[in-house]
């Protein structure tokens, strides 16, 4: 899967329409700002609508049905564009949004695969993925090869067909990138995970990473929305809502000034709802 950044770039998100206009949250919103504004009109001296006309009496209901019906137009569509989120978490700043990881300043989560393949040959590992981007473009093969032997050596793995796979969630710190143990491969080099090793996966990296993120941000990309197989189907949105309920699982409590981001990229902008992450997670 490619990652295309050039529609961020022009700024012209697509809209595509998640949140309904009979939504309760968006009732909710909508009714708070009516609320603030009738009392602020309680204390304007000069306005009293028992003073007006009958014409005049028509013609501000009019007016203020039309300011009504806008604000709430405008209330849903902001609501549909919506490119962040801010919320907290086990006492921890959460912000999802739009992006290219690559560009972030903190720890970068690069999803590997359970042997940490490091060999770009569109067969195990795609030149297009997170994973083949990053071998390409930022890592310096040798120095990489001396960190994941280093690490297999302080690990002391088993062997298993002549390799040795790290257990799913691992972390590799380098220079700057958590490199992830994630999916496994089968006989067809078909990058595939159950449920229940997705899980694992996701509480054992949060787990690695409290040890390992010295007080600095993390970035993490929608990890599980590339070429990986799951047993039973999981769209964007259903990935993005495990991985936030993973961290609120794992109990973690991240420091004072330091963020989790959730990166996601552009293409699954119409498959993401981001006003629902606001309903949900909001006190959690």
């Amino acid at each position: 899967m490619k990652y295309n950044f050039d529609v961020l770039k022009r700024g012209l998100p697509i809209i595509v329409f998640h949140v309904s206009m009979l939504n309760r949250t968006l009732q909710k919103e909508f009714c708070e700002v009516l609320g603030f504004f009738s009392t602020l009109l309680v204390f304007v001296p000069f306005f009293d609508f028992s003073t007006f006309s009958p014409c005049g009496k028509a013609f501000v209901s009019v007016l203020l049905i039309i300011l009504g019906v806008g604000l709430y137009a405008y209330l849903w569509v902001r609501a549909n564009r919506i490119q962040k989120v801010k919320f907290r978490i086990n006492n921890s700043q959460i912000i999802v949004r739009y992006g290219d990881i690559f560009q972030c300043d903190g720890w970068k989560v690069i999803p590997f695969n359970e042997y940490f393949d490091t060999v770009v040959d569109d067969v195990v590992i795609s030149q297009n993925s997170l994973h083949g981007i990053f071998l390409s473009q930022y890592a310096d093969s040798e120095k990489l090869s001396e960190v994941l032997l280093t690490i297999k050596k302080q690990k002391k793995l088993s062997r298993q067909n002549k390799r040795c796979p790290f257990p799913l969630g691992t972390i590799v710190p380098y220079e700057g990138y958590f490199l992830l143990a994630f999916s496994r491969f089968d006989e067809n080099n078909r990058a595939n995970l159950s449920m229940l090793d997705y899980w694992q996966c996701l509480l054992n990296f949060w787990n690695e990473a409290d040890i390992a993120y010295a007080g600095k941000d993390i970035h993490i990309p929608l990890i599980g929305s590339g070429i990986t197989r799951f047993d039973r189907p999981l769209n964007p949105q259903d990935l993005l809502e495990l991985l936030i309920v993973s961290f609120k699982t794992s109990g973690w409590q991240i420091s004072h000034g330091s963020t989790i981001n959730i990166v996601l990229s552009p293409r699954v902008r119409d498959q993401i709802n981001l006003f629902r992450l606001k309903e949900f997670f909001n006190g959690l």
